[in-house]
């Protein structure tokens, strides 16, 4: 019984949504009281000596009021139920890890919401835990019991767990970010309130480059060394809990292209022993457009597929894809039975050309275009082929960029594969490279 009436509450409060200790849902129930924040949650914290508090928010419904004693109590009978549920053997918080600060919470007056709060100790957790961090055994399962108002149905429990993690150094601004402007930031810290005195320099990771192109599909390149600086170090006292590293781009010296500069932590000195996180990368993401190339003089090299009368005396042809009028489109073959994938075009680019960008239009147009998939190669001599990627293609009525990998090259082919969702039904307006004209 008890197993049902915990998943009631959990159930309940995943349906009315996560409430945040702002939000005021005090007017949608006359005369009864809420907890904000009904079910489990989590407490993260950190082995640093320091108690840590955790406020409860009770909110009153509607204009209806009687005076009343709300008493936060220990509810450990739904410990059985809690373990069965998340299939692990969970233990109540022993006493001396906690403390309700606010055992008896009074409703009265005209306010609408109000707060109790509990305190906890993450060192004596940690030991409770045979001190094996980020482990959790315990939970605090608190009920809230009033003598008047009653509680809305499956919100008056509210079940903590606690998490506590060794004090570590981060980067607290993680994964890609986009750098538009000649700086870019940093933010190095601890995700606490720091009390010591701490140094810590970063470096380029230039071996993740290629990790993260291989996880994401992407063909970035290294950020050139020359095209940007940084002192790379930070210093943190007692009460600062983070501060900038700033890395200066030169953007005069960078070409077209699509770069990453991975930062990661790589020295990290203090007055007590804390831990660096190996993990956290802070990915500077600069792509710089090319020069669109001027195609008047490109020309068709090869195709293996054209409609070349189904879609009229200007349409259909593969060299519509450069003849730089948006109203005409290339079309694969359809009249008279089509060609078997996949297809594949070669444009001679009549210059070696150092392609950052490859840009095409689709027909779109609420056309029937269920194209998925494209991928484009270059090559010097049409015999010896370099990829530089494979991108999703998307039936729109404007330029789809292509971020490709940096090469440079004399012909640009595009294929589309007999994979990705492609069938035998496909048209493109035009086809753009931007980059930098080599000879």
């Amino acid at each position: 019984m008890k197993y049902y009436k915990y998943l009631s509450i959990l159930a309940l409060s995943i349906s009315l949504g996560s409430c945040s200790d702002t939000e005021d849902y005090s007017k949608f129930y006359d005369g009864v009281l809420t907890l904000s924040n009904p079910g489990i949650k989590t407490l993260q914290s950190y082995n640093v000596g320091i108690e840590q508090t955790e406020d409860i928010f009770i909110q009153r419904g509607g204009f209806t009021s009687t005076p009343s004693n709300i008493e936060i109590v220990v509810d450990d009978t739904v410990i059985d139920s809690i373990s069965n549920a998340q299939n692990k053997e969970l233990k109540l918080l022993p006493k001396d890890c906690y403390e309700i600060l606010t055992p008896t919470i009074k409703i009265e007056g005209k306010e609408r919401i109000f707060k109790g709060q509990i305190k906890y100790n993450p060192s004596k957790i940690l030991e409770a835990n045979g001190n094996i961090y980020d482990k959790n055994m315990y939970i605090l399962p608190l009920k809230m019991k009033s003598d008047g108002m009653p509680f809305f149905n499956g919100r008056s429990e509210i079940i903590y767990d606690f998490n506590v993690s060794e004090a570590i150094v981060t980067l607290m601004d993680k994964g890609l970010i986009s750098i538009n402007g000649d700086l870019a930031k940093v933010n190095v810290g601890v995700p606490f309130t720091n009390q010591w005195n701490i140094t810590a320099t970063t470096c380029v990771d230039e071996e993740y480059v290629e990790k993260y192109n291989k996880t994401n599909n992407t063909y970035f390149s290294l950020l050139p060394k020359d095209c940007y600086s940084s002192e790379q170090k930070i210093s943190l006292t007692p009460d600062k809990s983070s501060d900038f590293i700033e890395y200066k781009i030169n953007n005069s010296k960078i070409k077209s292209g699509n770069f990453l500069l991975p930062i990661k932590l790589k020295d990290i000195t203090a007055d007590v022993s804390i831990k660096k996180d190996e993990n956290a990368r802070a990915i500077l993401k600069i792509t710089k457009l090319g020069e669109k190339i001027n195609k008047s003089d490109w020309k068709i090299a090869s195709t293996t597929t054209e409609e070349t009368s189904g879609e009229g005396a200007n349409n259909g042809r593969a060299i519509h894809l450069i003849d730089g009028d948006t109203k005409t489109f290339w079309h694969a073959k359809w009249k008279g039975g089509s060609d078997p994938l996949p297809y594949e075009i070669v444009i001679d680019l009549n210059k070696k050309i150092d392609i950052s960008q490859v840009e095409v239009l689709p027909r779109g147009q609420n056309s029937n275009n269920p194209l998925k998939l494209l991928q484009f190669y270059v090559s010097d001599n049409k015999t010896n082929w370099d990829f530089i990627g494979e991108f999703s293609f998307t039936n729109i009525d404007d330029y789809l960029v292509y971020n490709v990998k940096k090469s440079a090259g004399k012909y640009l082919k595009l294929v589309i594969p007999d994979s990705g969702g492609n069938s035998t039904i496909a048209a493109i307006r035009e086809v753009e490279v931007r980059g930098e004209i080599i000879n």
